[in-house]
């Protein structure tokens, strides 16, 4: 099990997209032509859509836009497609993944499973950046998505699970509003992060802090839910609690797979007994680190393993379906 790559992305908006696109030039481009896969769209389509996608990333956040755009220049690629990756949650349909998400507030920790494409493994990278304000965040992300599960130097974190929920998702894309939550130095910021993004999305979003507090956001289509965490452990997956068929395709197993998490997370108390629970392996039908196996025509299972101490401001993570395996960690 080899570790994952470590890029250091440091400056302005510009030089980290810069650098990002130059040190992940080739695995970029090989993203790009998996997801032309997987959205299973004319080309003319998918860019078109890049264009609406471009104007609501600019407006909610002109920063983030010049970071995608400075990404495809290194890469030597067409922004658009940039926009597209950046968005790829909201243009795909149906998404069918399994990550189970855990935030234990008693001791500042926040975890998931990253549950997605095998053929995303090898190419999957951990952004440490240090920008010009001072913030530093680490983010385990694909070549080209700007963030994805991540935590920064004020002691806040990220998860995201995805829901299921009819088209088409027309918000601030949520890999984008992931990276705005991430330069947030307080909770009351991320809160204002997200009013301001609005709804327009189909996943979850957990927010953890290494105070205990922390907000789970459901994003439906055009409805939003948010719950203010202050006592826990909280656990997350792919569905909507009292709401059956919420999970879709998955709603069975996500409900099966948040029980499980459930009923273990009592014991959480470090980053070994959190690592326990996202590698179980228990209810063989449903596990909450579950081996590749084949959804339409593609190898889907547990592609990684993110743990955030989020009062020690360490990121860890292990590729691939490897319960028991170990955590590579990357201090901020």
């Amino acid at each position: 099990m080899t570790t994952i790559e470590v890029v250091e992305l440091d400056g302005g908006p510009a030089a980290r997209g810069t650098e990002h696109g130059r040190r992940q030039r080739a695995q970029i481009r090989t993203c790009i032509d998996i997801y032309r896969l997987v959205l299973g769209r004319p080309d003319e389509l998918l860019l078109r859509a890049a264009l609406s996608i471009q104007r609501t990333v600019r407006s909610f956040s002109p920063a983030v836009a010049v970071e995608i755009e400075a990404i495809a220049e290194g890469a030597r690629v067409d922004a658009a497609w940039k926009y597209v990756l950046n968005a790829r949650s909201e243009l795909m349909a149906n998404i069918a993944d399994g990550c189970t998400a855990v935030f234990d507030p008693d001791h500042g920790l926040l975890g998931q499973t990253w549950d997605w494409l095998e053929a995303l493994e090898p190419l999957m990278f951990i952004a440490r950046s240090h920008q010009p304000d001072g913030t530093r965040i680490a983010t385990l992300t694909e070549p080209g998505i700007i963030a994805k599960i991540g935590c920064n130097d004020s002691g806040l974190g990220v998860c995201l699970n995805f829901l299921y929920a009819p088209g088409p998702h027309l918000g601030v894309p949520v890999h984008v509003l992931l990276r705005s939550l991430l330069n947030c130095r307080s909770l009351h910021e991320a809160r204002q992060t997200l009013d301001r993004a609005g709804a327009g999305r189909a996943a979850n979003i957990l927010i953890g802090t290494d105070t205990g507090a922390g907000y789970n956001i459901e994003y439906a289509g055009f409805a939003a839910v948010t719950a203010e965490i202050r006592r826990g452990p909280f656990v997350h997956a792919n569905h909507v609690d009292g709401e059956p068929g919420t999970g879709g395709e998955l709603d069975r197993d996500s409900r099966a797979r948040a029980s499980t998490a459930n009923s273990l997370a009592h014991v959480i108390g470090d980053i070994d007994s959190l690592a326990a629970v996202l590698d179980d392996q228990s209810d063989r039908d449903h596990p909450i680190c579950a081996p590749y196996r084949p959804y339409q025509g593609v190898q889907v299972g547990t592609t990684a393993t993110v743990i955030m101490d989020l009062a020690r401001r360490t990121l860890y993570a292990r590729r691939g379906p490897h319960p028991g395996g170990p955590l590579q960690a990357v201090a901020l």
